[in-house]
């Protein structure tokens, strides 16, 4: 016999351990990333009904079959059982490894003094947009002193020794389609809440849950969660440890969504004083500070995140098993540099973070949008015109690049384009109010009454609230001796101001009297331009007012 053969028989084998359930779509593709490299395929299928075990068994898979016990745990158990190699690793349905870590995972089993590896776990999110990675125990020996505890996110016990692999497992299981999400949530939640009953002082079910709610788009119930979750960790030995940190990710990132820029603040800055060096948090701090206008704070934690995120990115052993969410999310604080710089007036700086924000964003129609939104809330409109433009051709159908395009060109004095431009973005959405009211107010300047109140009267039925159109109709029924449309656009703006009115209205002067209290309302709560075209409605009732 060879020395080539001793040597390859002498190598640890590896066995690929799984839990299944009608995972016919996303199976192949995982199997297909370590067939090469492990040596035997053991998978328990837990009740499928579709073509999962025929899949498994093309790949020269063990299949042994479980009914499903609510348990993820007691299942990842059974698979291990069933395992002869050395090593035992451990893959969902929903991942691959990336191409080429094969070796790097054989690399890492060679050290004798260990018992477990931790790879790199990165999450997808948003179709592949946005992600996440964290380290985790993937691969350990076989060993009846290591095992999985926890219905519900099962945690591996019993390992001593670790080393740190740079391997990649890519998930995709938080990218799927919405129903297939919502199916997941009502299961994972359902468990977690079942959990929770049976060990209400466990802050790991609460901040589990919190996950689940964020993932499911309930922000408030993940803030409620996430915040009992760190309530709780405050009772145990380590404080929660690093999983807290994700905690606090996620109640501030829940209250950066409902624009609670100081409630994220908050949270950030307390995860802070558990953990300096957590890029999350820095994260959250350069979008809040953002948020808040606090220029000052804005570039030093923009720098912060900057890097902590090459750090993590060139050593993410170091960083334990703490989860990083955006790692990805680069691009977007390259725009709030860019936005920083415009705001000190620094052209060429503002362009440089711009166009690095654009080189790195998933979406490049999406970052055109936001660079767009910058220069025109400095009223920078040819600048703006031009973002707009870009995105609108990256994406044909994006409303909000076409709407923002069209004010623009309205801004910059190019009436009949402005109205091109509306007129496409009401072709694509006939019921958007922005287009409408617009199309309304450009005809009108034009003369064209007759036009203005079609748009008007469209916008006016999807919105009744709308003060602005309603005073505006209100003076055209005025010049049109329409005195009872008048009196109804009255009563719409009564309704929307929360005004009443309780004398008869008996004569035009006591209708003209009634827009003069609606002008003064207005002018009370700092609305001069409604309350200028109030006014131009009380006088063309009562000329005399003038005098």
């Amino acid at each position: 016999m060879s020395n080539q053969t001793q040597n390859k028989k002498a190598l640890p084998k590896i066995s690929l351990c799984m839990i299944v359930k009608n995972e016919e779509e996303m199976l192949p593709k995982c199997l297909s990333s370590v067939k090469h490299f492990v040596d035997e395929i053991i998978v328990v299928d837990t009740g499928s009904t579709d073509r999962t075990v025929d899949i498994a068994q093309s790949y020269g898979a063990k299949v042994y079959h479980h009914p499903w016990e609510d348990d993820f745990s007691k299942h990842r158990n059974q698979s291990i059982s069933y395992a002869a190699g050395d090593w035992i690793f451990i893959m969902d349905a929903d991942e691959a490894l990336r191409p080429g870590d094969g070796v790097k995972i054989r690399e890492a089993i060679s050290h004798p003094e260990i018992d477990s590896v931790m790879v790199v776990v990165v999450n997808f999110f948003n179709q592949g947009t946005s992600q996440s990675l964290f380290n985790q125990v993937r691969l350990f020996k076989r060993d009846p002193a290591i095992f999985y505890s926890g219905i519900v996110h099962n945690q591996l016990t019993g390992y001593q020794s670790t080393v740190a692999c740079s391997a990649q497992i890519y998930h995709y299981g938080y990218d799927l389609g919405q129903e297939r999400m919502q199916a997941k949530f009502v299961r994972t939640s359902s468990l977690l809440k079942k959990r929770i009953k049976q060990d209400p002082e466990n802050f790991r079910h609460y901040h589990d849950l919190a996950v689940s709610y964020s993932m499911n788009r309930m922000f408030d119930e993940a803030v409620s969660a996430g915040i009992k979750a760190i309530e709780l960790a405050k009772n145990t030995e380590k404080k929660g440890g690093v999983l807290i940190l994700w905690t606090y990710f996620i109640v501030a990132s829940s209250l950066l969504i409902q624009r609670d820029f100081q409630g994220a603040e908050k949270y950030a800055l307390e995860a802070l004083k558990r953990f300096p060096n957590h890029l999350d948090s820095h994260f959250i701090l350069v979008m809040a500070y953002h948020g808040l206008k606090d220029w000052a704070r804005v570039k030093e934690v923009s720098d912060d995140y900057f890097n902590l995120l090459k750090a993590v990115q060139e050593h993410p052993g170091r960083f334990g098993y703490i989860v990083n969410n955006t790692t990805g999310e680069a691009w977007r604080v390259h725009l709030v540099l860019g936005d920083y710089y415009l705001e000190q007036g620094d052209v060429h700086r503002c362009k440089e973070a711009f166009d690095h924000a654009f080189s790195g964003a998933p979406v490049a129609f999406e970052c055109l949008k936001i660079i767009a939104d910058s220069y025109k809330n400095r009223s920078l409109w040819k600048e703006a015109a031009y973002y707009y433009q870009q995105a609108f051709k990256e994406k044909g159908d994006f409303l909000g690049a076409l709407l923002g395009l069209a004010l623009a060109k309205n801004r910059l004095g190019k009436k009949r384009e402005a109205i091109q431009y509306y007129e496409r973005a009401l072709e694509l959405e006939p019921d958007s109010i922005e287009a409408l009211v617009n199309l309304g107010d450009l005809y009108c300047e034009q003369g064209e009454e007759d036009l203005a109140q079609k748009f008007y009267e469209k916008a006016l039925g999807i919105e009744s609230k709308l003060v602005n159109v309603s005073l505006r109709l209100a003076n055209f029924s005025v010049q049109n001796g329409e005195l009872e449309k008048c009196v109804s656009y009255c009563e719409n703006i009564l309704e929307s101001l929360g005004l009443s009115f309780n004398r008869p209205l008996e004569s035009v002067s006591d209708l003209a009297d009634l827009f003069l209290i609606i002008g003064h309302e207005l002018d009370k709560s700092g609305r001069d331009d409604l309350f200028r075209e109030a006014m131009k409605v009380a006088l063309n009732l009562k000329p005399e007012l003038i005098a």
